[in-house]
Formats: C-alpha cells, sequence, structure tokens
C-alpha cells in the first residue's frame, strides 16, 4: 500500500495457461500502486489464492466476491491479451457503472470485440494496444494521472508490542482521538475503524485455545504462525485493504509483527516469517511501544482483567528473547515507518508522543489538497 490516494481495481489472469503477459501485469499493478491502493492484486499478491480458497470454505465464490470490489474502486485497468484472462464480468461493471476504466492489449493479440466497441458507446472506457512492457506502464500512468483524488486518503496505522506494553490502551486513546481530530473538525472526513488481530476468524479459536492450553512456550510455533497468517489474511482482504480504499482510517491492535516477533522467539527463522507476508499491506506508521521486562511483570501482577495466563507470559526468558527480535524487526523493516515508542512513561506521555507523529501524517495529507 504504497501510496493508497485512490482505490483502483485491476482486472488479468494468474491461472492463465499462457502466462506470456504475466510480467507485463505486474508491472502495470506496480504502477497501480504508486497511485492507489489495488483492490484486486492477484498478480502481484503472494496470497490472493490462500484467499480465495478460505472464501471458498465459507460458500462465497471468489470471482462473485471479487467483482463486488469493484463497487470500491473509483478506476479501473484491465489487461487482456491473454484469451483465458477471464475478466469480462468486472470490466463490463466498471464499463457500465461510469468508472474510468483503461483496457489494454498486446498488439499481436487480438482483442475482444465488445471490448473494442465500448469506447464509441462508453466515454468512460479507454482502450489501447501496446507494443513493450515499458508502453503498457507509460500508458497506465498517463491514464491514472487524469483521475480526480479524493479529498482524504485512507490511512493504515498499527500499535505493536508484546503484551502488556499498554497497546491497548493507546490503540483506544488513538483512536478516540482521531474520531475528534483538530484537523478535520471543519469538514468532518475522516471515519476511523477500530480492529485487531487475531481477527474474527474461525482460526481464532484454535490460536487461544493452544495460547491458554500449551505449557511449553516454544511449542506449536509452525502451527501458530500458520495460524496468525491466515487469519491476518482475512482481516486483510475483508478490512484493511477495502477500508483503506474507501478512506476511513484504520487503526489495528497488533499486525504481522506480532507474529513475526513472538514466532521467531518460539524458535522459526525470522527470515522465513518475514516472506510468509510478503505482499501484504505496509502500514503508512506503526508503533512499537517498547516497556521494560521489569515493568510488564509489574503491571502483570497488578492486572485483573484476564480470565487465564497466556503461555508466553510465563517465561521470563522468552519474553527476554521476544525483546530482542523486536528490536531486530526494526532493522528488518527498516524501508517502512516504524516508530519505537517508550513505554514505560505515563500513559499521557506515551500518547503525546504518538499523536505527534500521527499529526505530522495527516498534516501532510492536508498539504496535499
Amino acid at each position: 500500500m504504497t501510496n493508497p490516494n485512490l482505490p483502483l481495481y485491476f482486472t488479468g489472469s494468474i491461472s492463465a495457461n499462457d502466462t506470456t503477459y504475466l510480467p507485463v501485469r505486474k508491472a502495470i499493478v506496480r504502477a497501480m500502486q504508486e497511485y492507489g491502493c489495488v483492490l484486486d492484486d492477484h498478480v502481484a499478491r503472494d496470497n490472493a489464492l490462500a484467499i480465495a480458497d478460505e472464501m471458498k470454505k465459507k460458500g462465497i465464490n471468489i470471482y462473485a466476491h471479487d467483482t463486488g470490489l469493484t463497487d470500491l474502486a473509483i478506476a479501473g485497468v484491465a489487461e487482456i491479451s491473454t484469451a483465458t484472462t477471464g475478466g469480462g464480468g468486472e470490466i463490463e461493471r466498471l464499463a457500465t457503472q461510469g468508472k474510468p476504466l483503461l483496457v489494454l492489449h498486446h498488439q499481436d493479440t487480438r482483442g475482444s470485440w465488445y471490448v473494442n466497441d465500448m469506447p464509441a458507446v462508453l466515454p468512460n472506457v479507454t482502450h489501447k494496444t501496446y507494443a513493450t512492457q515499458e508502453e503498457a506502464v507509460a500508458l497506465t500512468r498517463e491514464f491514472l494521472e487524469k483521475i480526480p483524488r479524493k479529498p482524504f486518503t485512507g490511512k493504515f496505522i498499527v500499535i505493536d508490542g508484546p503484551d502488556y506494553c499498554g497497546k491497548g490502551t493507546q490503540h483506544r486513546m488513538l483512536v478516540s482521538y482521531l474520531l475528534d481530530h483538530p484537523q478535520d473538525r471543519d469538514q468532518k472526513l475522516m471515519n476511523v475503524v477500530a480492529t485487531r488481530e487475531p481477527f474474527n476468524t474461525h482460526y481464532q479459536k484454535e490460536i487461544r485455545k493452544i495460547l491458554k492450553e500449551s505449557m511449553d512456550p516454544r511449542a506449536k510455533a509452525e502451527r501458530l504462525a500458520e495460524l496468525f497468517v491466515n487469519d491476518r489474511k482475512i482481516h486483510i482482504a475483508t478490512t484493511i485493504i477495502p477500508d483503506v480504499a474507501k478512506g476511513f482510517v484504520v487503526v489495528s491492535d497488533r499486525y504481522k509483527y506480532s507474529t513475526e516477533a513472538y514466532q521467531s522467539a518460539q524458535g522459526l527463522d525470522l527470515d522465513t516469517l518475514i516472506g510468509m507476508h510478503r505482499g501484504m499491506p505496509v502500514p503508512d506508521v506503526t508503533f512499537f511501544i517498547k516497556v521494560s521486562l521489569e515493568e510488564r511483570m509489574r503491571r502483570k501482577a497488578a492486572a485483573r482483567e484476564r480470565p487465564y495466563e497466556e503461555i508466553f507470559d510465563k517465561d521470563k526468558d522468552f519474553q527476554q528473547q521476544l525483546d530482542r527480535q523486536y528490536e531486530a524487526l526494526v532493522e528488518k523493516h527498516k524501508d517502512e515507518k516504524i516508530i519505537v515508542v517508550d513505554g514505560n512513561r505515563p500513559k499521557e506521555d506515551v500518547f503525546h508522543t504518538i499523536k505527534n507523529y500521527v499529526d505530522l501524517l495527516l498534516r501532510q495529507e492536508k498539504n496535499k489538497e
């Protein structure tokens, strides 16, 4: 989610027998990501097929589900060089909704007759042929430059860190602040979505069972990683991407960093865990709340709200390793905007630090106008 100014829709094929144009489609998607959040980024998103499988388990046809995402988009791009590409439903839906639509096909292939004739009756459709990948990307950028921006761009903010670091408190404080943000009081453009992980999926029940009943903090690491990642894929597909595309500010309590830190502390390879999240949206800003182990243990002893003690909270050696893994993540994700916040201070002081960074993020958004 490099610069989610626009909710954009892409249609192409990842299952076509002829993969000649797959590199072109990936290049087109990368170009689109410079302008907005791509809602149907199948050719570039590694977890697309896994999401499709999950939807089918729920009795939802993935193609019908994807077509519904066109309702969220304000513009679309289609690459139709391969005969088995499909995407006709998405093309027709975008075209008949009056949304700007660019249809591309290679000059050596024969375009569909109904797409060829669309621009004559639907002025929102632009049909172009291209000779090279570079030309396809240039045509995509030229098309997207003309799309009007939303008055407010969606944002994705994450608060992460070990248990008892205070992230839940900061999450609630930030959501409340954003709902009445000083920069938005005159226009009321900002809608806020508060969410958390694990998400509301069937994976969550098994996750909680393992965390509650396991006796060894290093047991079932691979299974937990698999469960958390699968849970996250659904969270991304059903909440994070669609809501940011709508222009909402999505604030999540935990994200991929928790899995990378906790399961690497359990003994799994950190680079492998990072690889499991390849292609997932990158937050606009992430806050790691850093609290000393002694302070976390003090807070744990004083806490009474949890009905049971999770396995990771019981082992001091594990908690020390967890701190080291969170520190390693900052270096591993140095291309992402991660802010380490001193959480040993009073909660009001911690929030003041977070608030200042969020204000800066929103001020940059306002300056685009």
